[in-house]
Formats: structure tokens, C-alpha cells, sequence
């Protein structure tokens, strides 16, 4: 058992390099589903299958079985995956603040071809909620770290550049 718990929809071929070197530092496992997306799925060593069901059209939109893998091995921190269309996304968070452990989201923060209006748009109304109730947030790039760090204490939010193997795409 790891103290770190990563939880993905997916664990896609072009992020497996990135992820095997960092696992050569840090330990962790990674806990994901898989899906008909057309994305290129792997398995890893430190990485486990979980059982989901997709709740509609949209591969993406899912419910992740995380719960029985959290209560059993207890980390002491949870990234997860901050996509709003995992159904287990909120549920997850709760079950992190009862067990407590620290609950970080990992992701683009918002939906960069639209833009990020959390007072009028119900859905980046949400995403707020979400990352304000979280521990940290790991975005993938600065742009996203300023525009956030207007509603959000800019010491939770930090940058992992280019977190996938491009070679691979």
C-alpha cells in the first residue's frame, strides 16, 4: 500500500512514461477504470483497475468504484483526476474529509476553449466549489494557476508542466 493514492478515469499510454519516472522517486498507485474513449489504455505496475459504469453517452462521464480500495488502504493523500463528469468525484472528496486525508485535485482547473466564469456558468460554479474544498490543486500551466489565483489562495495551487510523454502522441 502506497500513502499515495492517485485516482484516474483512465491510465492512457501517453502519460505512462511520465508517471514511470516519477514512480522510480515517489510511491504511489494509481487506481483507474477503463473505457471505449479511442485513448490508448495501460496498465503499470503500481497501477490498479477499479470497476466504473458510465452514466451517459459520454465515455468520459463516469462512476468510479474508489470507495472499498480507500477504506481498506487508508492513504494519507488522494489526487484525483478533476474532471466534473466523474460522478464519484464529490462523494470521494466527503469520504476524504471523514477519513481525513488530504484530498488534491489534478487537472486544467477549467475548460480552457471556454474560458473560466464561475458567476454565470454552472458548471465552472462547481469546478470552484470543488477546488476551494480541496487541500491543493495541480494544474497543468501558469496561465491556468493566474486566472484561478483570483478566486483561490495561490498557495494551493501549484504547476506540473507538461505532465505526458509528447513523443508518444
Amino acid at each position: 500500500m502506497s500513502d499515495i493514492l492517485i485516482i484516474e478515469r483512465i491510465l492512457p499510454k501517453y502519460r505512462k512514461d511520465v508517471l514511470d519516472e516519477l514512480h522510480n522517486v515517489i510511491d504511489f498507485t494509481i487506481i483507474h477504470s477503463v473505457d471505449n474513449s479511442g485513448i490508448k489504455q495501460v496498465n503499470a505496475p503500481y497501477s490498479q483497475r477499479i470497476r466504473s459504469f458510465r452514466y451517459s453517452r459520454n465515455e468520459s462521464y463516469r462512476f468510479l468504484n474508489v470507495f472499498t480500495y480507500i477504506i481498506k488502504n487508508r492513504p494519507k493523500a488522494i489526487i484525483h483526476d478533476f474532471s466534473i463528469g466523474l460522478a464519484s468525484l464529490v462523494p470521494t472528496l466527503l469520504l476524504s474529509r471523514i477519513l481525513g486525508i488530504k484530498f488534491i485535485l489534478w487537472g486544467q482547473g477549467y475548460d480552457r476553449t471556454k474560458g473560466f466564469y464561475p458567476e454565470k456558468v454552472y458548471k465552472d460554479t462547481i469546478r470552484l466549489l470543488l477546488m476551494k474544498a480541496a487541500n491543493a490543486l495541480i494544474l497543468y500551466g501558469d496561465e491556468a494557476k493566474a486566472k484561478l489565483s483570483t478566486y483561490i489562495n495561490s498557495e494551493k495551487l501549484f504547476v506540473a508542466y507538461n505532465c505526458l510523454n509528447t513523443n508518444v502522441l
